[in-house]
């Protein structure tokens, strides 16, 4: 539902936005910045809950 109302890709461009100032060089791009979404439903069910297999 989040994907198809625009919160999740105004979640990753106030990221991307914040992420961005630090960048010093400009190696950040639009391209490259990757935020993955996730849900606790999913994490419980898949990985038993342990975000230490999630992340793995």
């Amino acid at each position: 539902m989040n994907f198809d109302n625009g919160t999740c890709d105004e979640i990753s461009k106030r990221c991307f936005d914040g992420v961005k100032r630090y960048d010093e060089f400009g190696d950040l791009s639009d391209d490259s910045f990757r935020l993955k979404y996730d849900s606790k439903e999913n994490l419980d069910r898949s990985y038993n809950g342990s975000l230490f297999n999630h992340w793995r």
